[in-house]
């Protein structure tokens, strides 16, 4: 019995509500008429007639739309002709098969289209021919397979279409008529019989090289088989033309298969699919080439033009010049189908491969970009790596490798051969390393306890020196790192041991031979060890400032051949200063301020803004305890500082203002008067203003004051040597000598 058949009153005899299940979860469940769709399936037994029944899913198991043996079903059939439906199905006991055939529009045309006398069954296998003649071409149709009555319902029944054919005409259709070289380009035959094999085949000629034609069809979608006649004549080749050829098989209609123009020329590229092929024993090689024209069905059926067009690479960076040893990103662009592309420098010769990172030089495309960040053009030591090393003008080329067509690697390519693969080159200046550096000395000097910003480019170099040298002979250093953008950054750098006085801050850089001097050793204190080894370590051996200058310019800058790059401040070590210079308002009278107007406090100072706040603070006065107490801690390189405080509601009288950056302060007195404050007004009263008194006044003291430092001495300077550095602290020393005298 099956699930859904009707009108079943007995089986043999005994009722049909006698049987009922055996087991599972519906054990006992009698059977009844007709039997419901959902029916468990499984034993049934009759226990007083000792009888036993199965009940079962009705299913059509297997089912073909065939065509000279070959299934067409949801592919096309020829235009005429017949196709024989042949199904099996388990319930053929209980119910014949029937065949529904209906158009794209939903039209049963069945009686038109088959003769349902003519139905064949044997056993469990039924067939129906379905002519193809009454049928239109290009048309879709659907053919169902049911039970003739009860039985037409879950796996019962199968539903499956097939396509007439448009034409007789078996015919090629390209993905896209026009590519760029290195894309794949599919193509579909059409218009051919299900289960058939063409031929289809590209003429040698159009192939980049021998090697590369066997690489122009590819092994994907309907692709039996591809290969390659590169000479000789026989049946396949009478003309002994070189030719590329795939076997691809008509399925669900339509032969798909694809083509790899990596490995063709920029040219029109004809591809023809010739008619049917047939292999019995799958050695698709030996059968192609033992194929005569003429004899087996090897007449052209269709072709088409493919016009493939030369790719494109562009390079984006780098793109006018290059510092040796500097870690940079190379990165571009490319058109579709580039794999790989190849880095050159040439000088007067051939392109020599430039290798980026180790062993290889071959860049990786993904989504037709390539790029790699942080490498050096100099590091491995290649030809073209070489070439870029040294100073000069050199052409610099990205060359693209298309899948299969080889060509680049690690050999040198002429010129021409550059210019013939997919390339772009550009003019590519290799500069000697540069170095650019900056301090925070404030006013050209340096407060005992604070520390020192140093900051700067430095293109080309992995890491920059700092050195300190005293006037005692004191030596200090620090190594800074130069990241990818070639910049460095040390802050708040402390010469703890330097003695008062002047001294000289030192940035250096080995250069683009990578060692100081000329000794080959990139390590600073493998030449300057005399000097010291850390940057708080002074000792090194009672040098005075000019010999430890002379040891630091022999062992780097002043050696032979040396192309070692510095940047020299000139600073000076002292006490912690502020000091208070105007008080005024907006008439500009130092020392008077009108009532109620705005009054601004300036100075001077010699403290890191990051080492110290200056406090400003009126402590003295009839209303001093009414003032604000303003602070900054914005100043420049010029030290010169500003704070402004009101003055409403205070009362006239002298006033005291005191400014103190923690470590030392300084005070001045002002007056805060109601009357008119005129350009004649006496701004400067010995016995009151500080400026008068020269033991009070820190500006009259050489030493401690910036003014005792020339302005331009806080500028790096550049070059290989110290006769500006050495010159300017033999002027220093003679002035302080004079001082001394003059006392």
């Amino acid at each position: 019995m099956f699930q859904g058949e009707t009108n079943i009153d007995n089986v043999t005899g005994t009722p049909l509500n006698d049987f009922s299940r055996t087991a599972g979860s519906a054990e006992g469940e009698p059977l009844v008429n007709p039997i419901p769709q959902d029916q468990p399936t499984g034993s049934y037994n009759a226990s007083e007639d000792q009888k036993d029944l199965d009940v079962l899913e009705p299913r059509i198991t297997s089912y073909d739309f065939l065509v000279n043996d070959a299934d067409i079903s949801g592919g096309t059939a020829p235009t005429s002709g017949e196709i024989t439906v042949e199904a099996d199905y388990n319930y053929y006991t209980a119910e014949n098969l029937t065949i529904t055939v209906e158009d794209s529009g939903g039209l049963d045309v069945t009686d038109s289209v088959i003769d349902e006398s003519n139905q064949s069954k044997n056993g469990n296998t039924v067939q129906f021919d379905i002519n193809i003649d009454a049928l239109d071409t290009g048309e879709q149709y659907s053919v169902t397979l049911d039970g003739v009555e009860d039985l037409d319902f879950g796996e019962a029944s199968v539903t499956d279409t097939f396509t007439v054919a448009s034409s007789d005409d078996v015919s090629l259709n390209l993905e896209s008529d026009e590519v760029v070289q290195g894309e794949n380009v599919n193509f579909d035959i059409e218009g051919s019989v299900e289960g058939n094999y063409h031929l289809v085949r590209i003429a040698g000629a159009d192939a980049v090289d021998n090697s590369s034609m066997a690489d122009i069809f590819r092994d994907v979608g309907d692709t039996a088989a591809t290969g390659a006649f590169k000479g000789g004549q026989t049946n396949f080749n009478p003309e002994n033309t070189s030719q590329a050829w795939a076997v691809v098989e008509i399925d669900g209609g339509v032969g798909t298969g694809s083509i790899n123009t990596g490995a063709l020329t920029d040219d029109d590229i004809d591809v023809e699919v010739l008619g049917t092929v047939t292999n019995d024993d799958n050695d698709w090689n030996t059968t192609v080439h033992t194929l005569s024209p003429g004899v087996d069905n090897l007449d052209d059926e269709d072709s088409a033009t493919l016009t493939v067009t030369e790719g494109t690479v562009t390079l984006d960076n780098p793109s006018d010049f290059y510092v040796p040893g500097s870690s940079i990103t190379v990165n571009g662009t490319t058109s579709a189908g580039v794999d790989t592309v190849y880095l050159y420098a040439r000088d007067q010769g051939d392109y020599e491969p430039v290798s980026i990172e180790g062993d290889d030089h071959g860049i990786d495309v993904t989504n037709d970009e390539f790029e790699v960040e942080d490498v050096s053009l100099t590091e491995d030591g290649w030809d073209g790596n070489n070439i870029l090393s040294f100073p000069g003008t050199y052409r610099f080329a990205v060359v693209a490798e298309e899948d299969g067509s080889g060509g680049s690697g690690t050999n040198q390519l002429t010129t021409s051969q550059v210019a013939d693969n997919v390339s772009h080159t550009i003019t590519l200046r290799v500069t000697d390393a540069e170095l650019e550096a900056d301090t925070s000395f404030v006013n050209g000097m340096l407060a005992d306890g604070d520390g020192v910003d140093v900051s700067g480019v430095a293109t080309g170099s992995d890491e920059v020196d700092i050195s300190v040298i005293g006037s005692r002979g004191y030596f200090g250093h620090q190594t800074s790192s130069v990241d990818a953008a070639g910049t460095f950054e040390e802050n708040n750098l402390r010469p703890d041991g330097l003695a008062q006085g002047s001294a000289v801050l030192l940035v250096t850089t080995d250069g683009r031979d990578d060692q100081y001097g000329d000794s080959g050793e990139a390590d600073l204190y493998g030449q300057t060890s005399a000097l010291g080894t850390s940057w708080s370590d002074g000792s090194n051996g009672g040098l005075t400032l000019q010999q430890a200058l002379e040891v630091f310019n022999s062992s780097t800058v002043g050696a032979s051949g040396s192309d070692d790059q510095i940047q020299t401040f000139n600073f000076r070590y002292t006490d912690a200063q502020t000091t208070v210079n105007t008080v005024q308002d907006e008439n500009g009278v130092n020392g008077m301020v009108g009532l109620g107007n705005e009054m601004t406090v300036e100075g001077m100072t010699n403290r890191q803004t990051d080492s110290a706040v200056i406090t400003v603070e009126v402590i003295d006065g009839p209303s001093s305890d009414q003032f604000d107490v303003p602070s900054t801690e914005d100043w420049g390189a010029d030290g010169q500082w500003s704070v402004s405080l009101n003055t409403s509601d205070m009362e006239p009288g002298t006033y005291t203002v005191e400014a103190s950056d923690g470590d030392s302060s300084d005070i001045m007195e002002f007056e805060l008067t109601e009357d008119e404050i005129g350009t004649d007004t006496p701004a400067d009263t010995p016995a009151d203003t500080p400026a008068d008194t020269p033991a009070d006044t820190p500006a009259d003291t050489p030493a401690d004051t910036p003014a005792d430092t020339p302005a331009d001495t806080t500028e790096g300077q550049d070059g290989p040597g110290f006769g500006v550095a050495i010159a300017l602290i033999a002027l220093v020393a003679a002035a302080l000598l004079a001082v001394r005298r003059n006392n």
